[in-house]
């Protein structure tokens, strides 16, 4: 244990030397680079206050501002940086709670009587079909949805995996990106269950804190608002280049379920 805490001072004197910066000076400089990350910062850490404090914040046991107080504190952090650092505290936090919310959306299960559940298929349909369902259609149970890659007339059958997420989240792009979500539907044999299948990976990554950074970079890049309507939009540029890549190298639907986790992976690195 000794050696360790003795190697890790080192490296950090080493660094120092070299760079003329301490690690956190360092780190802040170059918000949104793979190696800003919250965990870094603690981690070569003698501090056992500090690590502590670290795991509390990322289960939500104490908030920002406290968290960035003790980082301040005990990693004597230059006035210069503080900005960058709690902005980045800001939207790690942000992040989380999107994710939680997200969660319980996928947990949630389609409500006929619930009428925003209704408007996200009557948008999908609309821009899906280029018209409006006729009055003497049924929107939950509709022969229509097989022509476009969903498995039975019965479109929530394919949603049960993702709950309302997935319903929220393709109404997000027939509204915000609907070129997008006709060509995919289009093209993509099985598009609903496809879709489906990835809004749940991108969706256990944001959970397991996979997304963070990539998330973070692009929110840097865009100044945009972060909320759900922003993980959505960088989730269907995911998914269009999640089958570029997906048609171009494997091209037969059958094999999706045994590769899609290796490309998921590359077109998230490529984002980073």
């Amino acid at each position: 244990m000794w050696l360790k805490v003795y190697f890790r001072l080192l490296v950090k004197f080493v660094l120092h030397i070299v760079t003329g910066k301490s690690q956190i000076s360092r780190i802040v400089q170059k918000p949104f680079k793979p190696e800003l990350n919250i965990s870094m910062i603690t981690s070569l850490s003698a501090s056992k206050r500090l690590r502590e404090h670290h795991e509390k914040f990322v289960s939500g046991g104490i908030d920002v501002e406290e968290f960035f107080n003790i980082i301040v504190d005990v990693k004597s952090v230059h006035n210069d940086h503080h900005e960058t650092l709690l902005r980045y505290l800001t939207s790690y936090s942000s992040i989380k709670s999107i994710s939680n919310d997200l969660l319980t959306t996928m947990k949630t299960g389609f409500d006929a009587n619930d009428n925003n559940h209704m408007r996200y298929l009557d948008t999908m349909y609309t821009v899906l079909f280029d018209r409006k369902k006729p009055d003497d259609e049924d929107l939950v149970v509709n022969v229509n949805w097989t022509t476009v890659g969903f498995q039975q007339p019965k479109i929530t059958s394919d949603f049960r995996g993702a709950g309302v997420l997935g319903i929220t989240f393709m109404d997000y792009m027939a509204t915000f990106q609907a070129a997008r979500f006709k060509k995919l539907a289009k093209n993509i044999p099985l598009f609903g269950i496809v879709v489906i299948n990835l809004v749940c990976e991108f969706n256990d990554r944001l959970q397991s804190g996979d997304l963070n950074l990539m998330l973070l970079r692009a929110l840097h890049t865009s100044k945009d608002t972060l909320n759900s309507e922003f993980v959505f939009r960088i989730w269907g540029r995911l998914v269009a280049e999640f089958w570029t890549i997906y048609e171009k190298e494997i091209g037969d639907i059958t094999q999706f379920e045994m590769s899609k986790k290796p490309i998921i992976e590359r077109v998230i690195l490529d984002q980073i």
